[in-house]
C-alpha cells in the first residue's frame, strides 16, 4: 500500500513536477498524466476572463464613442457650411447694389488709403442690421484685387488676401464655406481664433452671367452646435458605459456559472482518476505477489517434488545395475529429463520473480539480469551505471524498475539490430529516472522493426505514477526515459 500512497501523493502535484525530463525530451504528460493538465490550472479563468473582457469591452466602447464622434462632427460641419451658405446668399441680396456701388466707389483707391474710406450710411445700416439680426460674427468685403475694403473688424481694413484660396475660388464664381471645428475632446486640437467659426465666401456680381468684382464673406459663431454635439457625446459615453459595465456583468456572471460547471465535472474526472489509480496500484500488486506466490510454489514444490523423483530414479538405476552389472538400464534417460523438467521448472520460477531481487536487493538484480542478456547475446555491449543503492529506492518501486529494465531489454526481440544497449539509473531533483538507450540500425531492405515491446514499460510506468517518453536517436534506436518521485 505504500505504492499506492506514493502515487496518490505523486498525482496531486502539477504536470511539471511528474515530468522528470530533461531538455531532450518533452513536457506533455501522457496517459493519466493529462488529468493533472486538467486539474491543475495555471491561471485561474475567472480572472483571466475578467481581465481580456474588460480590455474587449473598453475597446469596443471606445470605438463606439470615437465613431460617434466622428459622426458628429461631419453633421456639424456639413450642416453648418450649408446653412451658412444660404445665409450668405440671402444676405448678399440685400446689399448687393449698395456693395457693388462701394467697390466701384474704392476701385481707385490705393490699399494704404482704404481704412479712410467710409460706407454709405444705406449699406452701413443693413450691413449693422444683419449682424444683430442673423447673428453673424462677422462681415468682410473684398474687391477683385483681394483687398479688404470693409470688414466689421476696422484692423483688416486694407489687409491683402488675394493668396487666400476661398477668396481665389470665389473670384471664379464659386461658393465656398468652411467650419473650422475645435474638438474639446481631442487635446491636439489647439485653439485658434477661428474656432468653432464658418466662414462663406461668396462671389458679388451684377447677374448671373456678369463678371465677378468682388467677395462678400460673412463669419457665423458655431461655438452652441458645437456644445451640443460634446453633450451628446457625453451623453453616448454614458450610455455606452453603462451598457458595456451591464454586458461585462452578465458575462462575469455567466463564466462563474459555467466554472462552477467545470469544477464540478473535474471533481468527479478526480474522484474517477483517484478510483483508476487505486486499482491501478492494486492490480500491479496483486499480479507481482501472484507472481512471486507461482515462484515459490514452482521452486520450492514442483522442483522439490522433481528433485525427490530423481533421487529415487537415480537410486533405482543404481540397484538395477548392482543386480545385472555390465547392462544398460532402461530408467537412465529418465534421470536426464527429470533433470531438464527441474532446469525448466526452476528457469521459470526466476522469470516469475528473480530470487536475487528478494534476497540479494535492486542492484544486484539489474547486474544479475545484464549478466544473463549478454551471455545469451554474445555480441551485444552493455553499459550498466547505477549511481544509486537499495536504500535509495522505496520498497514497491523496486519491481517496478527491474521489470521496466526487463521489458526494454526485448527490443533485442523486435527485429532490429541491436548491437549496444545504455542502462542508467540516477537521482535527479528528488525523482529516480531510468534511462535505456539502445542502438537499431535496419538492414536495407528489411522490415521495419515491431514497437509493440514499447506497450508494456510504458503502461507499467504511468500505472506506477510515474512519467515515460521515447525519443528516437540518430543512429535508427530509441531512448526511453521512465521516472518516479523518490
Amino acid at each position: 500500500m505504500k505504492l499506492l500512497h506514493r502515487m496518490l501523493g505523486d498525482r496531486d502535484r502539477t504536470p511539471a513536477s511528474r515530468d522528470g525530463a530533461g531538455p531532450d525530451f518533452g513536457r506533455e504528460p501522457t496517459g493519466l498524466q493529462a488529468l493533472g493538465t486538467v486539474q491543475g490550472r495555471d491561471l485561474p479563468v475567472v480572472s483571466l476572463f475578467s481581465i481580456l473582457s474588460f480590455i474587449c469591452i473598453s475597446c469596443s466602447a471606445v470605438a463606439i464613442v470615437l465613431f460617434f464622434r466622428q459622426v458628429a462632427i461631419q453633421e456639424i460641419v456639413e450642416f453648418g457650411e450649408y446653412s451658412n451658405t444660404a445665409l450668405a446668399e440671402v444676405s448678399l441680396s440685400t446689399v448687393r447694389p449698395g456693395t457693388i456701388q462701394f467697390l466701384s466707389h474704392t476701385s481707385l483707391v490705393k490699399r494704404e488709403q482704404l481704412a479712410a474710406v467710409t460706407l454709405p450710411s444705406d449699406l452701413e445700416h443693413e450691413l449693422t442690421e444683419l449682424q444683430q439680426t442673423r447673428a453673424v460674427e462677422q462681415v468682410n468685403i473684398y474687391n477683385g484685387q483681394g483687398w479688404v475694403v470693409h470688414s466689421s473688424k476696422p484692423e483688416l481694413i486694407g489687409n491683402d488676401q488675394s493668396a487666400n484660396p476661398d477668396f481665389r475660388a470665389a473670384m471664379t464664381g464659386k461658393i465656398t464655406s468652411e467650419l473650422v471645428f475645435r474638438d474639446a475632446f481631442n487635446v491636439f486640437d489647439k485653439r485658434s481664433e477661428v474656432d468653432n467659426i464658418i466662414r462663406t465666401y461668396v462671389p458679388i456680381r451684377l447677374s448671373a452671367g456678369d463678371p465677378v468684382v468682388g467677395v462678400f464673406e460673412i463669419r457665423v459663431d458655431a461655438n452652441s452646435r458645437a456644445e451640443h454635439a460634446e453633450q451628446a457625446l457625453i451623453q453616448v459615453i454614458v450610455a455606452a458605459t453603462l451598457i458595456m459595465g451591464l454586458l461585462y456583468l452578465v458575462l462575469l456572471a455567466f463564466v462563474r456559472w459555467a466554472e462552477g460547471i467545470i469544477d464540478r465535472q473535474q471533481a468527479q474526472i478526480r474522484e474517477h482518476a483517484c478510483t483508476l489509480e487505486v486499482f491501478s496500484a492494486r492490480m500491479l500488486q496483486n499480479q507481482e505477489e501472484e507472481k512471486k506466490r507461482i515462484a515459490f510454489d514452482l521452486h520450492e514444490g514442483l522442483a522439490q517434488t522433481l528433485s525427490a523423483v530423481k533421487m529415487n530414479v537415480e537410486a533405482a538405476c543404481h540397484q538395477l545395475s548392482v543386480l545385472a552389472p555390465g547392462r544398460p538400464s532402461a530408467m537412465e534417460p529418465m534421470v536426464q529429463a527429470v533433470k531438464d523438467a527441474i532446469a525448466e521448472v526452476r528457469g521459470v520460477a526466476l522469470r516469475l520473480r528473480p530470487a536475487g531481487l528478494d534476497d540479494l536487493g535492486l542492484t544486484a538484480a539489474i547486474q544479475s539480469l545484464c549478466g544473463d542478456v549478454v551471455a545469451r547475446h554474445p555480441g551485444l555491449k552493455l553499459e550498466l551505471d547505477l549511481s544509486l543503492v537499495d536504500a535509495d529506492f522505496p520498497e514497491p518501486l523496486r519491481v517496478i524498475i527491474y521489470r521496466e529494465i526487463e521489458d526494454a531489454f526485448r527490443v533485442l526481440e523486435s527485429g532490429a539490430s541491436v548491437h549496444f544497449i545504455g542502462v542508467e539509473l540516477e537521482m535527479e531533483d528528488g525523482r529516480i529516472v531510468l534511462i535505456v538507450r539502445h542502438d537499431g540500425a535496419v538492414n536495407e531492405g528489411a522490415q521495419a522493426p515491431d514497437e509493440s515491446w514499447l506497450d508494456a514499460p510504458r503502461e507499467r510506468a504511468l500505472l506506477s505514477g510515474g512519467s515515460f517518453q521515447v525519443r528516437c536517436n540518430r543512429d535508427g534506436g530509441n531512448t526511453l526515459r521512465a521516472s518516479w518521485l523518490a
